[in-house]
């Protein structure tokens, strides 16, 4: 069980890894997306859709870009896809 004093310390530290980042960005954009439309004269629907793109990129580089990183598959090169083999 992590304690809290690890946490902010893990914080301080900048050991967060890429995809923690990530997680924190998604819901942090629908949020600024959301506080944007009622503190800004613009319609809640423009504010929550622009929230939305930036959440939408960020899952897509955590699929395209940090997957890759991340891939265990000994045989291929990171960004490289081919047919698969077996």
């Amino acid at each position: 069980m992590t304690s809290h004093n690890a946490s902010v310390s893990r914080l301080h530290d900048g050991s967060f890894s890429t995809i923690d980042l990530l997680l924190a960005v998604i819901p942090l954009s629908l949020l600024a997306g959301a506080l944007s439309s009622a503190l800004m004269a613009i319609p809640s629907h423009v504010g929550i859709a622009a929230g939305a793109t930036v959440a939408a990129m960020a899952v897509g580089y955590g699929i395209v870009i940090v997957s890759d990183r991340f891939s265990t598959t000994p045989d291929s090169s990171p960004g490289v896809r081919g047919p698969p083999t077996g």
